[in-house]
């Protein structure tokens, strides 16, 4: 009898968290890097992209398809070692309301946190993403991290070793490197390939890169269309080789996206 109610003190409030926990389609954290390689404007850019989308029908629609017909989103905001801020904590987005409030709370972020020399940790950004689903009230049937950056990670946790341990959590991470300061297209290239094979990863994990600031919002709309619906862009992934990534094209293109890796 008393290993029975020893037991019982573990197991109930375990179960009564379990059972709190609130049914969604999929977790989304979306990780926007704001170090100092990223400029006012280019942050501006990411902020009202991202509140864009949440006021697009679009959206709502894929949303109401889900056997849930809900999701949890969150935006965290990330530069070099210590510097991870959950700006908008954990939101559940089911209607037109739920949605424009997100769009509301993104957008009291137009000023970035931090100011000064500031380094590109993508890794502990990852962490901090990765943590963040253990403190949230919501079970996804996925699990997705949306990470943005303009540079290659130059500090802290290497993101190729926190990434496996994202994936064996069920994690599948997805990237959105941004393009625009980038002089060349060999450059824009390396950036591209260094998600690749050092950041995405899990499930039908991808790369969908923005070539401009005034894309910035129709790359990550493509993206997170893909991120909720859990289905790839056109049933497939298109070839890198198949990316318009030239600053001086005329027709600009979001329309790369790359399976995990080639092993």
């Amino acid at each position: 009898m008393k290993l029975i109610v020893f037991l019982s003190l573990f197991l109930i409030p375990w179960n009564t968290v379990y059972a709190d926990e609130k049914a969604v389609g999929v977790e989304i954290v979306l990780a926007v890097d704001v170090s100092s390689s990223v400029s006012q404007k280019e942050h501006e850019a990411q902020i009202e992209g991202i509140a864009k989308v949440f006021e697009d029908p679009t959206i709502l629609k894929i949303i109401d398809s889900l056997p849930t017909g809900k999701i949890a989103v969150s935006l965290l905001l990330w530069a070099g070692e210590n510097q991870q801020l959950i700006a908008v904590p954990w939101q559940e987005i089911s209607d037109q309301k739920t949605a424009q409030n997100f769009a509301t709370y993104v957008r009291n972020n137009q000023k970035k946190p931090w100011t000064g020399l500031l380094y590109t940790a993508l890794g502990d950004a990852l962490q901090a993403a990765g943590k963040s689903f253990e403190q949230n009230e919501f079970e996804g049937d996925r699990k997705v991290i949306d990470i943005s950056s303009d540079d290659p990670s130059n500090r802290g946790a290497e993101p190729a070793i926190v990434r496996e341990i994202l994936l064996s959590q069920g994690i599948t991470i997805n990237g959105l490197p941004i393009l625009a300061d980038r002089a060349d297209q060999e450059t824009r290239r390396e950036l591209v390939d260094y998600f690749r094979v050092n950041v995405i990863g899990g499930p039908l994990s991808f790369v969908n890169p923005a070539v401009s600031f005034e894309h910035y919002a129709e790359a990550f709309s493509q993206k997170f269309s893909i991120e909720i619906s859990g289905i790839p862009w056109s049933g497939n992934f298109a070839s890198y080789s198949d990316a318009d990534l030239d600053p001086s094209s005329l027709e600009l293109k979001v329309t790369a996206q790359f399976a995990k890796r080639d092993n």
